[in-house]
C-alpha cells in the first residue's frame, strides 16, 4: 500500500498488476483518480480506495524502460549505475551490498529510492520534468 501523501497529480501506480497515472485526488473520501487506457485505446478515469492501490518498485527493467542506461563510469565500482541524459545528468546506483536503490542528483544530492512515484517526484521537483510520457 502507498502513503497518499507521497503521490501527486502525474504519479503511477498499480492496482491489479497494471499501471495508472493518478489525474485527481478527492480530499473528503482520501480516493484517488487513475486515468488509463482501455482495451480501444480509449481514455477512461477510474476512482480508487488508497488501500487498493500498490507502489511500483524500482527495477533494472524499468529504468531501461524510462531511459536510463547501464554504466561503468560513475559510481562505485562494487555497485551497478544506470545514468540518464537529457539536459542534466541524473543516475540511479544499486548498492549491491544493501540492496537498495539511490538515485544520485548532482554531486552531493542522493536520496534512497524504492519506488517509481518517489523517483517521479524527485525528478519532478528537481528538475521540472515529467521521468514517465503519457
Amino acid at each position: 500500500m502507498i502513503d497518499v501523501r507521497e503521490l501527486r497529480i502525474g504519479s503511477h501506480f498499480h492496482i491489479g498488476g497494471v499501471w495508472r497515472r493518478v489525474t485527481g485526488m478527492n480530499g473528503h473520501t482520501g480516493r484517488l483518480v487513475g486515468r488509463m487506457l482501455d482495451k480501444d485505446g480509449k481514455v477512461c478515469d477510474d476512482v480508487y480506495r488508497a488501500e487498493d492501490i500498490e507502489p511500483i518498485p524500482i527495477t533494472e527493467e524499468l529504468l531501461a524502460e524510462l531511459g536510463f542506461k547501464i554504466t561503468k563510469e560513475i559510481g562505485d565500482k562494487n555497485n551497478i549505475a544506470w545514468v540518464i541524459k537529457k539536459p542534466w545528468d541524473a543516475y540511479m546506483e544499486y548498492n549491491v551490498p544493501g540492496k537498495l536503490w539511490l538515485a544520485h542528483f548532482g554531486t552531493w544530492n542522493v536520496m534512497r529510492v524504492r519506488y517509481l512515484h518517489e523517483l517521479e517526484t524527485l525528478f519532478y521537483l528537481t528538475y521540472k520534468f515529467e521521468l514517465v510520457k503519457d
